[in-house]
């Protein structure tokens, strides 16, 4: 018997072949996919295991398709009836519903114009071609197996999304490539943005849930993306936003994404050691935080930690992380464990002693009562403040005690008042950072610098240097103020 000759295959990056064919949903044409991703693919013939099993992989991952845009379409040269017959079938014994149209291709027409005859294949019977053809009509990718091995649906879910990748950033994808994943990311400040940054350089797509910057991040808003982003693996925050002075209720936000599924990611660089952080009664997966800010330690070090299930995560990942020195997998190596510990970097042992000697500080002292002293130094700033008459960015109730952002008065030049604190009284305060530039002074009350004396001294100066420069306040009441609230009487 002579073998079926394959006729010229089509070409990627042309316009795939048009056709126009009776399937299990009617007539379907290639112009009806305009706009649209479509994976076409064929099989040898309906019935068979091998097929069967594809087909209902195919139908489990139709919801993911169906998010990239992408429609899928059957092929087989068998007809109309037995493509019903087959499909009713799979709905009685596995209880799988066939979402998607079956070309019936009697003709061979299709079959020939995609090159799915090849020689070794009986003459009706096409092999296993997939094709993935662009939301334009340009065939992008094609890949054949055999008569006698099913496909991996998964590969063809990652390709399509490689594809777009490629085609949205003009970049190409490496071996093994996965699509990043979905994450919520919170921005009330900076450093909100900054997480979005690290999603993305990381190749994640960051969802944005947007407050106003002097404000906390609002639940009802965290609750919305995630009902809107389903698919959405993570959240993350911002516990204590140093670039206006807001906090967040981490437990709240905590457990809304433990809700949807996800994964919290929380930022607690300057919540750590200055205001009520209970990582493990709230559920926080992984956090992350700063030596330098209430810690009282010397910058360059980052405390984090990671629960189970952020750990289960990390190890069972599939993709190599693109940054060696991030590698998770390779740090807990180092970090020692069950099995034989493993080099990965030289660690700054000097500074792990400072941290260490902080640490055991902080022991001494209590966490609950170092919550409780930046509270009390914040109330006292905060009298001496408002006596002035200026006023705090932050509403009331979402205000960080270690991070006080103030309002410059109207007609006051920002910089020159942190300049004169610096030149005459060796006193520096912060200025504005991002949308708030220019707008604000942070005022510190971190670690050890939180204390009676540094806000005596604070406001003492910042009331001279403004009455000083004229400006439109209240001078010479601050200091009574914070003595007062330090005494009780306010």
């Amino acid at each position: 018997m002579s073998e079926t000759p394959c006729r010229t295959l089509p070409q990627i990056n042309a316009p795939a072949p048009d056709f126009e064919a009776r399937t299990t949903h009617g007539i379907k044409k290639l112009a009806d996919y305009k706009g649209r991703w479509l994976v076409l693919f064929s099989h040898p013939a309906d019935f068979t295991p091998v097929c069967t099993t594809e087909f209902m992989a195919f139908a489990k991952h139709h919801p993911e398709f169906q998010k990239l845009n992408c429609d899928l379409l059957g092929l087989s040269i068998d007809s109309y009836y037995s493509h019903v017959a087959w499909v009713r079938n799979i709905k009685e014994k596995f209880g799988v519903e066939i979402p998607f149209p079956i070309i019936e291709d009697l003709s061979m027409k299709v079959a020939n114009d995609y090159g799915m005859i090849h020689p070794g294949a009986a003459d009706t019977s096409a092999v296993r071609a997939t094709f993935v053809i662009d939301d334009k009509g340009i065939l992008r990718a094609m890949v054949y197996y055999p008569m006698t091995n099913g496909r991996s649906i998964p590969e063809f879910l990652r390709l399509v999304a490689a594809l777009q990748t490629a085609d949205k950033n003009k970049v190409a994808t490496p071996e093994g490539w996965q699509p990043g994943d979905k994450v919520i990311v919170c921005q009330n400040g900076v450093f909100g943005g900054r997480m979005k940054e690290n999603v993305e350089r990381c190749g994640g797509t960051a969802i944005l849930v947007e407050d106003a910057w002097g404000t906390a991040v609002d639940p009802d808003k965290v609750e919305a993306a995630l009902k809107a982003n389903p698919d959405a693996r993570i959240l993350a925050f911002v516990h204590a936003e140093t670039s206006t002075g807001a906090i967040s209720d981490a437990k709240t936000l905590a457990e809304i994404a433990r809700r949807h599924d996800c994964l919290t990611i929380v930022d607690t660089v300057t919540s750590l050691a200055g205001s009520p952080l209970s990582v493990d009664e709230w559920g926080l997966d992984a956090v992350y935080s700063g030596s330098q800010k209430c810690l009282s330690c010397v910058p360059g070090l980052s405390p984090v930690t990671f629960n189970q299930r952020a750990l289960d995560v990390i190890t069972t990942r599939k993709q190599r992380v693109q940054s060696w020195f991030m590698d998770l997998n390779l740090v807990l190596g180092y970090w020692g464990g069950g099995g034989k510990r493993t080099y990965h970097h030289t660690a700054p042992v000097n500074t792990l002693y400072a941290l260490h000697e902080a640490l055991v500080i902080l022991r001494e002292e209590g966490i609950e009562n170092s919550w409780a002293r930046h509270k009390k130094n914040h109330e006292a700033l905060k009298a001496g403040i408002e006596a002035m008459g200026l006023e705090f960015v932050v509403p009331e109730g979402q205000r960080l005690p270690q991070l006080n952002a103030v309002s410059v008065p109207a007609g006051v030049e920002e910089a020159a008042v942190r300049s004169l604190l610096l030149a005459e009284y060796n006193l520096e305060i912060g200025a504005g950072l991002g949308a708030m530039a220019g707008k604000i002074w942070r005022i510190g009350l971190m670690g050890y610098a939180s204390n009676r004396t540094n806000v005596l001294f604070c406001l003492g100066a910042l009331d001279a240097v403004l009455a000083g420069m004229k400006a439109p306040i209240k001078a010479g009441v601050a200091v009574e103020a914070a003595r007062a609230a330090y005494a009780g009487k306010s």
